[in-house]
């Protein structure tokens, strides 16, 4: 467990120096460049439309951004992006090892539980050998048999002495 957070940690450090490189990349490299601007053009134009629609503006025609602002914002973009992937990643497979450690432990918490049930009837069996039967919980008459007449009584019913004195 120590050693994936040490390497969340350790990607999520490297992930910021490339942030950087991007950065800088993004001004020397002419591709890279355009693409940068492009992807600034439409983000300020998107927001520019989400804004004027949420505020119920009649639509305006979007200026677009001088080129110096769009290569920053277009790499501010990806450089961030970067960022935030890394650490969405990092969460997600934190997540994806909680879950198969839970997972795993309920296994052994069920496979535990199954044993300690089949020695609890291990150890019932047993004690009813040593003991011999116990009542059954359908038996309420104790160790008679549910079929057997009750027990007859030597005495006679409190009645039959007063009709014989009468």
């Amino acid at each position: 467990m120590a050693s994936f957070k040490i390497g969340a940690l350790l990607i999520k450090t490297l992930a910021k120096p490339v942030a950087k490189v991007i950065k800088n990349q993004a001004t020397n490299r002419p591709a890279f460049k355009s693409f940068c601007v492009g992807l600034a053009q439409r983000m300020h134009r998107t927001e520019h439309h989400l804004k004027m629609r949420f505020l119920d503006y009649d639509r305006t025609a979007v200026r677009p951004l001088n080129e110096a602002k769009a290569v920053e914002m277009g790499a501010n973009f990806l450089s961030e992006s970067i960022i935030f992937g890394v650490a969405g990643l990092t969460i997600l497979g934190e997540t994806w090892r909680t879950a198969r450690k839970n997972s795993n432990r309920r296994a052994d918490t069920t496979d535990q539980l199954a044993m300690l049930t089949k020695r609890v009837e291990e150890l019932q069996a047993q004690i009813d050998s040593l003991q011999g039967p116990r009542p059954r919980p359908d038996n309420p008459g104790g160790g008679r048999p549910a079929n057997s007449a009750p027990p007859a009584a030597d005495t006679e019913p409190p009645n039959a002495s007063r009709a014989a004195a009468a």
